[in-house]
């Protein structure tokens, strides 16, 4: 009975090991920094240039974009600026306002203006592309 209990007890703490190493590894740290709609105007007049990235929770090809988006986040720090748009409580509003059509979205912001956008998914290739066409 007790090489039972000590059997079942290390297949427990292995499994909860296991999960606790998978969710370290999938769980990649974010260098983009979360925003909400209502501080976009202040952020575009304050910066020279930024990327707003819209998402929603459970949208795929938001999980598709994200790693792209993050690696330009950790190379260019203090540029790319995300809204979850789906936790935002004036969503509709604020969607109006800023043309939202769906998600992923990204606005590309330079000098206070809008110069370019996307409300698609993309490769990592698109998105290099459009970052040399806007000169980002």
């Amino acid at each position: 009975m007790k090489k039972i209990f000590i059997s079942i007890s290390i297949l427990v703490i292995t499994g909860i090991l296991g999960m606790l190493m998978y969710n370290n590894i999938t769980s990649e740290k974010t260098y983009y920094t979360e925003t909400k709609f209502g501080k976009i105007s202040e952020l575009v007049k304050k910066n020279d240039r930024i990327i707003l990235f819209v998402e929603q929770d459970g949208c795929s090809s938001c999980k598709l974009v994200k790693p792209i988006i993050n690696n330009y986040a950790k190379e260019n720090k203090g540029i790319v600026y995300s809204v979850t748009a789906n936790k935002e409580k004036d969503y509709n509003v604020q969607s109006e306002k800023y043309h939202i059509e769906g998600t992923p979205t990204l606005i590309y912001f330079k000098e206070g203006k809008e110069v370019y956008r996307t409300n698609t998914g993309f490769t990592e290739d698109e998105f290099q592309n459009t970052i040399k066409k806007v000169e980002f």
